[in-house]
């Protein structure tokens, strides 16, 4: 099956681990997201991220390598329960790109026997993210 839903980011918490110049870090982040539409609820999101460049005047100047893990807790077209997602990105001046994958067996309630992948792309309105999946008997 295919889904998409909105998503809006929340409580963003950096924190710089290795700086080897003013431009170059590794960063950890924890922040949430807020999902809206078929994929309905929240998510906790934790990520390191790798700046290979950042203006320090203007930290939306930069270009970053990151990956992410997040518990979505909601509902997906209606059914209630829980899942892990890895997520690989980069963002790049403003703009941002990844691609998702479900963790296998993370999916909980519902939503247990969860397996897909997907991508999330940047909108007027925010960030849309593209979810094919199915739901194993298990």
């Amino acid at each position: 099956m295919h889904t998409t839903g909105s998503i809006t980011v929340h409580d963003w918490q950096e924190q710089t681990l290795l700086e080897t110049s003013p431009e170059n870090k590794i960063t950890s982040v924890v922040y949430s997201y807020q999902f809206t539409g078929n994929l309905e609820g929240t998510g906790k999101v934790t990520s390191q991220m790798y700046y290979e460049f950042q203006d320090p005047k203007d930290g939306h100047k930069s270009r970053c390598l990151y990956h992410s893990f997040i518990h979505f807790s909601g509902k997906l077209d209606g059914k209630q329960g829980s899942f892990l997602i890895a997520e690989i990105g980069l963002y790049d001046e403003g703009k941002i790109m990844g691609d998702i994958a479900i963790v296998k067996d993370s999916g909980r309630g519902e939503l247990k026997g969860i397996e897909g992948v997907g991508h999330y792309e940047q909108s007027e309105r925010g960030f849309i993210m593209h979810l094919d999946y199915q739901l194993l008997e298990g």
